[in-house]
């Protein structure tokens, strides 16, 4: 199992790092924040080859890009129908962008051709994209945060979405050889964490440490936060769980 990492960074694009995104094994995206179809570009993926989108919610910096990812897939001459699962209210939010009052103001008319097929999930949900099966789960955020466990049926990665420290998401990835969480904020911030429905790196660790992972790979890093990776991962490494910290570009293979 391949997870790309498209977009590493956190509320803003940076010169570095665009807004959350990950590929699992080329096929599935797990969000598409700002900058993430550009990296997709610059990363040679196939945006045809794409088959479903998993959005954990609807903030911008976890969506934005959405529209232009079907801008690419149409340029690009895709056909087949596009899968995208997400919290309640992700089909009112590409109705408005694609057949709304205002769509002829987004895009062409006719432009994107190809069906969309849109899931409106509840935590707990569980479905299958291809050979991957997707089990989800609750994160704590101000709104409804998807949570969610992907499986090749030999390996497993979780991705938070944007939480605070959640005993549903540690729940959801136990045993999982990988745990993409947030980390927006550092030790002393937790008070900052708690307004914003955000975790610490420490934070982030702790779960990573219930839940018994091999690996954690940290995101949704904030562009104050540059230049401070190595604290980072000192910090949410302390409960003893191989942390890294996610860049645009890293390519990890579960094997």
């Amino acid at each position: 199992m391949e997870v790309l990492v498209l977009g590493s960074g956190g509320t803003a694009p940076s010169g570095t790092r665009a807004c959350t995104s990950f590929l699992v094994d080329r096929s599935v995206l797990v969000d598409v924040g700002p900058g993430s179809v550009l990296n997709m570009r610059k990363f040679g993926v196939n945006v045809k080859d794409i088959t479903a989108v998993l959005v954990t919610h609807m903030h911008g910096d976890h969506v934005f890009d959405f529209a232009a990812l079907l801008w690419a897939m149409a340029a690009d001459g895709r056909r087949e129908p596009l899968d995208v699962f997400g919290p309640q209210g992700i089909s009112q939010a590409i109705d408005f962008l694609r057949v709304g009052p205002l769509a002829p103001a987004f895009m062409p008319r006719n432009f994107v051709t190809f069906p969309l097929e849109v899931h409106e999930l509840k935590p707990g949900a569980s479905f299958s994209v291809k050979e991957l099966s997707v089990v989800t789960a609750a994160g704590e955020h101000p709104v409804p945060d998807v949570a969610y466990r992907i499986s090749d049926g030999s390996k497993a990665v979780a991705f938070s979405g944007d939480t605070g420290p959640s005993d549903s998401v540690a729940k959801l990835a136990r045993g999982c050889d990988m745990l993409v969480h947030e980390s927006t904020f550092l030790k002393g911030e937790e008070a900052a964490a708690r307004s914003t429905g955000h975790s610490t790196a420490f934070e982030a660790g702790q779960v990573a440490v219930k839940a018994g992972v091999k690996l954690l790979l940290l995101n949704h890093v904030a562009p104050r936060l540059a230049g401070r990776e190595d604290e980072i991962v000192a910090e949410a490494s302390e409960g003893g769980v191989r942390t890294i910290v996610a860049y645009d570009g890293l390519s990890i293979h579960l094997e």
